[in-house]
C-alpha cells in the first residue's frame, strides 16, 4: 500500500463560498463500542439513476427490512455535481445529510472539507465487523488517505475498450491479440478504417481518459506523489513527453478519419459503436448495461491501453461518506457504520455487479462473480484483479481535480481538431498550477 499524506485539513472546502470553517469531529475513538440504543433514521443522499438507482433502492430496502432499529432514507439529489452543490448549500443552512454518495473525483475535496468521519475509523469505533484488508487492492489504493479508508467504496469502475466483433474479424484481430498501447491502437484504427470504410475508434471528450492514459504511462498525474505522500499536490503533469506522444497519436487518428469525433457526448459514442460508425469505443465498466442495451451485433471488451509495464488504470465510480457533524450521537454513528458495512459487504457487491456492471470492491465478491461471468464481464473483472496498487494507478488525490478537468476537456477537443499538442497541453498544465495553488490556499494547505 502506498504512503498517504498525513496533513489533514480542518477547513470545510465544501463551504468555501460561505467562508465557514468546520472542525472534523467524527473520527475520534470511543472507549466503549457504540450501539444503536433506539430507533435511528439516517438521511442518505445519492446520485444513482436508471437501473443503478433501482438497484440502490433495493439494497436500501433490504437493509431497512433487516433492521428494526435503523431506517435509511435515501433520496436522489441529481448528478454528482448537483449533489456537491447541494452539500455546499446545506453547510450554510446547517442541514447536512448523514451519508452521501460522492464520485471518485471529489474524494479529496470531501476529505479536505473537514466534514467527513473516515469510514474505517467509524466502523472501528462502533465495533462493526468489517475487514478493510479484504478490499480489492486497486480499490483500497484509491480510497486510502492518511493510512485510513476514508469512505466506503461502493461502486467501482475502470475504463475499457468496447469493440465490435465484425470489425475484429475485418482486421484479422482477436480479443487476445488486440492492441495494448495507444500507438498500437491508433494503427489498428487505421487498419479498421481501411477494411470497413468507417472509423476504427471513438470516445467522448472527457478528462478521465487523459487521467487513465497518464496512469497507464506510469506518470503521476499530480505531484508530488499523486497527492498521496506527506505533502499535498501542488502541480499537475499534463505536458510530459509521453502524454504528448499519446495525444499526437490520437490526433493523427482523428484528423485522418480513423477515429470519430463525437465531442463530449457519451451517448453519441455509444450510438456510433452500435450503428457501426466506429469499430471500438472507450468506455467505463459502469456503462456495460447501457452499451449492452444499445448493441444489436456481437461485441467484446478488451483492456484499456497501458503504455508502460509499471502503469495501470485507476478506479473510478463512487463511494459513500459519513458526515461527522450530522452524526450527533453514538447511536447514529453506530447505525451509519452498520449501513456502510452493508454497502461494502460481499453479498451487496455481488448484487451490484450483477445488476449494474459496476465492479465488485471486495476480493471475495470478485472471486464469487467470476464463475458466472460472461466473457465481457470476465475481461473487466480480470483487469481489476490485475491492476497493481502503484502510486500512478491510485490516481491523483487533489481537491482541485474537478477544476483541472474543466480546463483539460476543451483542450482535448482542440487537439483532436488539429491544435498543436505540446503547446495546448503546456497551456493547460500552466493553468492547472494556478488552479491547484488557489485551491490549496483556500483550504490552508
Amino acid at each position: 500500500m502506498i504512503t498517504t499524506r498525513t496533513k489533514r485539513i480542518a477547513v470545510a472546502s465544501v463551504a468555501l463560498a460561505t467562508g465557514t470553517a468546520l472542525v472534523l469531529t467524527g473520527c475520534a475513538g470511543n472507549d466503549t463500542p457504540a450501539e444503536p440504543s433506539g430507533p435511528v433514521t439516517l438521511t442518505f443522499w445519492h446520485s444513482a439513476e436508471g437501473a443503478t438507482a433501482e438497484t440502490l433502492d433495493a439494497i436500501v430496502k433490504d437493509f431497512n427490512d433487516a433492521h428494526d432499529d435503523i431506517t435509511i432514507e435515501a433520496t436522489y439529489q441529481g448528478k454528482y455535481d448537483d449533489t456537491i452543490a447541494k452539500l455546499s448549500a446545506s453547510v450554510q443552512a446547517g442541514d447536512l445529510p448523514d451519508l452521501v454518495q460522492i464520485n471518485d473525483v471529489n474524494t479529496a475535496f470531501m476529505i479536505d472539507s473537514g466534514l467527513v468521519a473516515p469510514a474505517e475509523q467509524l466502523l472501528k469505533d462502533a465495533a462493526v465487523d468489517y475487514d478493510f484488508d479484504a478490499l480489492v487492492p486497486a480499490v483500497s489504493n484509491y480510497y486510502t488517505v492518511d493510512g485510513t479508508v476514508s469512505s466506503m467504496p461502493f461502486q467501482a469502475s475502470q475504463p475499457a475498450i468496447f469493440v465490435r466483433d465484425d470489425v475484429l474479424a475485418a482486421t484479422d484481430t482477436t480479443v487476445e491479440d488486440f492492441p495494448t498501447t495507444i500507438s498500437e491502437l491508433t494503427k489498428w484504427a487505421e487498419k479498421a478504417k481501411a477494411a470497413t470504410g468507417k472509423a476504427g475508434l471513438t470516445f467522448h471528450m472527457n478528462a478521465w481518459w487523459f487521467e487513465q492514459l497518464t496512469a497507464g504511462a506510469a506518470i503521476d498525474y499530480c505531484t508530488p506523489e499523486n497527492g498521496r505522500g506527506d505533502k499535498p499536490a501542488d502541480a499537475f503533469t499534463i505536458a510530459d513527453d509521453a502524454q504528448v506522444d499519446q495525444w499526437t497519436d490520437l490526433q493523427s487518428a482523428f484528423t485522418s478519419g480513423s477515429a470519430l469525433n463525437v465531442g463530449t457526448d457519451f451517448a453519441a459514442g455509444v450510438n456510433a459503436l452500435a450503428a457501426g460508425e466506429a469499430g471500438a469505443f472507450f468506455s467505463s465498466s459502469g456503462a456495460l448495461g447501457t452499451v449492452t442495451d444499445a448493441m444489436t451485433t456481437d461485441w467484446s471488451i478488451v483492456p484499456f491501453p497501458v503504455d508502460s509495464k509499471d502503469g495501470g488504470v485507476a478506479p473510478g465510480g463512487n463511494s459513500v461518506f459519513a458526515l461527522s457533524d450530522s452524526l450527533e450521537d453514538d447511536s447514529e454513528k453506530a447505525a451509519a457504520a452498520e449501513f456502510l458495512a452493508y454497502l461494502g459487504s460481499d453479498d451487496v457487491q455481488e448484487q451490484s455487479f450483477t445488476a449494474t456492471g459496476f465492479l465488485p470492491t471486495t476480493e471475495a465478491a470478485l472471486d464469487a462473480v467470476k464463475s458466472d461471468a460472461d466473457p465481457r464481464q470476465t475481461a473487466l473483472l480480470e483487469q481489476l484483479a490485475d491492476t497493481s496498487d502503484t502510486v500512478a494507478s491510485a490516481g491523483c488525490l487533489s481537491g482541485a481535480l474537478q477544476a483541472v478537468r474543466g480546463e483539460l476537456t476543451p483542450a482535448m477537443e482542440k487537439i483532436v481538431q488539429g491544435a498543436d499538442v505540446k503547446s495546448t497541453l503546456t497551456a493547460v498544465q500552466d493553468a492547472a498550477e494556478g488552479v491547484v495553488a488557489d485551491y490549496n490556499e483556500r483550504v490552508g494547505q
